[in-house]
């Protein structure tokens, strides 16, 4: 008691616009959205009950939009592996500036 809780909002009048899996974007692109949106969802989500029903929720969405279903689980399950206070740690990432 006396803790934050966070959880992800949805509009009612929201709808699936997750980018479809044969769309003619890059495919490295189109192949990354499932693992950044679970992380996203694992990182937002401070109730470990509530982390499960969003993530199926999340995989729902892209399974509607044409993902195939054993990369969708195998995110969701190497999601599952990682920690909330993993994901939440901030990287820097070294960023080399080329002068010419």
């Amino acid at each position: 008691m006396g803790r934050l809780r966070t959880d992800i909002f949805v509009k009612e009048t929201d709808r699936n616009s997750l980018l479809m899996f044969d769309s003619n974007h890059p495919r490295s692109m189109v192949n990354s959205l499932p693992w950044s949106q679970l992380l996203r969802v694992r990182r937002i989500v401070s109730d470990e009950d509530k982390v499960n029903l969003r993530l199926d929720e999340m995989c729902s969405k892209f399974l509607q939009r044409g993902y195939p279903g054993r990369e969708v689980v195998r995110f969701k399950e190497k999601t599952l592996n990682c920690s909330r206070e993993s994901v939440r740690k901030k990287t820097r990432v070294k960023r080399v500036v080329i002068c010419v």
